[in-house]
């Protein structure tokens, strides 16, 4: 039921900057306030601050929940289904199969799409760690035609990806910055600093955007920045956010958004235990 509860609330997050505003929750709040109070759960969502602490939880759960729905649609196991799909000459045509099976449902499609994109990027890592963008940009080639049907009805997120994949491309035909000795950070976070200038994200966008991943993951913060980033060059929802970072986006919502995808890699808040 607390897991029901938590994703409901998660869906009303806005889709650009990743928050939940007041007037949402109060709305919210009003319809499960009985069932909060039941089950022993209102203290944890009864403030906005304490609901947003919720939606780390609900990140990591809602890939596998809407995966679920998914697989009970097609009345068999969706990875399996995606990763055979994967190898066949037509997949833009089998994705739009299995759209028509959803018949509309968002979760099933969203379930879809993360499906689709996990194997796309499960099948480019390498010891353990996400190729480089170069790897991942050639990858979306071959699998491009069923992740544009498969987010066709998101163009804004279509377009989101293409913006940021140019900017890899464009990176690609230029110099790459010179090693720096002793300083692997260093060297990965001008690459990407490029490809954030290419993009026309501006200045401070890598920057505000790996200050949350230090404070998120103190323990990999480059290996989960070079995880995420990878991921935004074939995965229209992670390009379409990162995107839509800058700096007018409020600290709390970059904070939020920036958590979700780690959540969703499969990474977890570094904290005093386990520093």
């Amino acid at each position: 039921m607390e897991d029901f509860i938590k994703q409901d609330l998660y869906s009303l997050r806005d889709p650009k900057s990743g928050i939940i505003t007041q007037q949402k929750l109060d709305t919210w709040l009003q319809k499960y306030g009985h069932a909060l109070k039941k089950f022993g759960l209102q203290d944890k969502f009864k403030t906005l601050e304490s609901a947003t602490n919720q939606l780390e939880d609900a990140a990591g759960f809602q890939k596998e929940f809407s995966k679920s729905q998914a697989s009970k649609t097609i009345g068999t196991d969706l990875d399996k289904y995606v990763e055979k799909m994967l190898g066949t000459s037509k997949k833009a045509e089998e994705v739009r199969n299995l759209k028509r099976m959803f018949k509309g449902d968002p979760k099933a499609l969203a379930g879809l799409q993360n499906s689709l994109v996990d194997q796309v990027v499960y099948s480019n890592i390498a010891d353990g760690k996400l190729r480089t963008f170069d790897k991942m940009n050639k990858q979306f080639i071959k699998y491009g035609d069923a992740i544009n049907e498969a987010f066709k009805e998101t163009p804004e997120k279509l377009r989101a990806l293409k913006k940021y994949r140019e900017a890899i491309e464009t990176l690609e035909t230029l110099n790459k910055p010179p090693t720096i000795p002793g300083s692997p950070t260093k060297e990965f976070m001008s690459i990407a600093d490029q490809v954030a200038k290419v993009a026309g994200l501006g200045n401070n966008w890598i920057g505000t955007v790996y200050k949350t991943v230090q404070r998120f993951t103190t323990k990999n913060s480059e290996d989960a920045m070079k995880a995420m980033l990878n991921r935004a060059a074939v995965d229209p929802d992670f390009a379409y956010s990162l995107m839509h970072i800058s700096k007018r986006t409020p600290k709390k919502a970059v904070d939020e958004k920036i958590k979700g995808h780690l959540i969703a890699l499969g990474f977890r808040e570094t904290t005093k235990d386990n520093k």
